[in-house]
């Protein structure tokens, strides 16, 4: 489908009142980081945001962790978190902006397939493995989510929610 197409039936589903919607696992549970700053590995308990997210914090969603890019945020529902058995899961319904899509686009065409996150940690322990140092957070504070171009989790995932793939070639 030629771009001026695609863009149409994202304008078409736009006006008729339709939400753009992407999702993706922002942490995999029990998977490896990719090496952070040359020095360790890192992973998450299964859970390990449960407590955060019940607290329901704001939370927001962005492009590439420029918050000048905000997607969506929690306290007014147009991002959603779950603690799921595989990872931390976002539902974000993206507004009607040009940098949204954008994003669109390059999720369409899986250019952008993982997402990131900031957080800090609330109990960790640290281990060795294969001459690396692990740390193995069980408790984080989640403060924002984001569609990224290089996550630190290549287990971490992002796509078009798949009732929208429907207009998408």
């Amino acid at each position: 489908m030629k771009f001026q197409q695609y863009y149409e039936d994202v304008c078409e589903l736009r006006d008729a009142g339709g939400t753009l919607t992407a999702t993706g696992i922002v942490c995999p549970y029990g998977k490896f980081s990719s090496v952070i700053y040359g020095m360790f590995k890192e992973q998450f308990r299964k859970g390990a945001f449960d407590a955060c997210l019940a607290a329901k914090p704001d939370i927001v969603c962005c492009v590439d962790h420029d918050e000048s890019r905000l997607l969506g945020r929690s306290s007014n529902g147009t991002l959603k978190l779950t603690s799921e058995p595989d990872g931390l899961r976002a539902v974000c319904d993206f507004p009607n902006t040009t940098y949204a899509k954008d994003l669109v686009e390059l999720l369409r065409r899986k250019d952008i397939r993982g997402m990131s996150f900031h957080f800090r940690s609330i109990d960790e322990e640290w281990s060795k493995s294969d001459d690396m140092q692990v740390r193995t957070i069980s408790k984080a504070d989640i403060k924002e989510v984001s569609f990224v171009t290089r996550p630190a989790y290549p287990d971490s995932t992002a796509s078009l929610r798949s009732e929208y793939e429907k207009i998408m070639p």
